[in-house]
């Protein structure tokens, strides 16, 4: 029922604010995004035209991103923090960037083709070195409208499992010869997954920032606590949080 009544609501807005009404693009810390006739929900071009959009995660990168860095993204969603990066880390940086929502993965490939410096990959990320072979993509849910989706996964297996889009930094790093200096990662609650395994990274990761979502855990602020420390565990310290978005750098 909810996600029916929010699907109406988009359609309700879309009708009775004219596409006219909103700017062709904006500048957000020197990336260009477009608005007018882009396929967001009202709330995300509201958000958008007031230059608010991801506004902890630019500032985290803002601080620590130059010329020539390489990162891992796990959530693309629209791509604006994608294409602030790209500008941080010019010509010479490189982003890989990984979505599983078919629609936003294809809105962002035309936007990424003119970005030289990102490669955008439709797939499940999963922010841990090495995925365990049980685990199952059971499907997604796009009810949080134009900016992203919840992945439901499970690690029971499953006979019919079909795991090719899923993507570890084992597997990123082997398929494509990759070894990303910086790990960015808004995957809307699958981050919970670094609790049901030993947690390690390899040492070319020298920062993390990674947005929690402690509404959607099992055990709420306490798994979120608990996710918090298995990356301090895994070497890393916190540097800073802006709202629920955390820098950590490797000690």
């Amino acid at each position: 029922m909810r996600t029916y009544l929010l699907k109406l609501r988009r359609i309700l807005l879309s009708i009775l604010v004219p596409e006219l009404y909103w700017p062709k693009s904006v500048n957000i810390n020197g990336a260009e995004i477009a608005i007018r006739n882009e396929p967001f929900s009202f709330g995300t071009k509201w958000i958008l035209k007031k230059k608010n959009y991801e506004g902890a995660e630019i500032n985290l990168v803002s601080k620590i991103l130059k010329g020539g860095e390489s990162i891992l993204e796990m959530g693309t969603s629209i791509g604006v923090l994608t294409r602030v990066m790209s500008k941080l880390v010019g010509e010479k940086g490189k982003i890989i960037t990984i979505e599983c929502n078919e629609d936003l993965y294809n809105s962002c490939l035309r936007w990424s083709k003119q970005n030289t410096n990102v490669q955008l990959i439709r797939g499940y990320g999963f922010p841990i070195f090495s995925a365990p072979t049980d685990l199952t993509i059971e499907g997604y849910s796009d009810d949080l409208g134009s900016l992203g989706s919840r992945v439901d996964f499970s690690l029971q297996g499953s006979d019919t499992a079909n795991n090719e889009y899923i993507y570890d930094i084992e597997t990123i790093e082997k398929r494509f010869n990759f070894a990303p200096s910086v790990l960015v990662v808004d995957v809307e609650g699958s981050e919970e997954i670094i609790l049901n395994q030993n947690f390690t990274l390899p040492n070319y990761i020298k920062y993390i920032i990674i947005e929690l979502h402690s509404g959607m855990y099992l055990h709420k602020l306490e798994s979120q606590n608990s996710i918090i420390q298995a990356i301090k565990n895994a070497g890393f310290e916190l540097i800073e949080k802006i709202a629920d978005s955390y820098l950590f750098e490797r000690r």
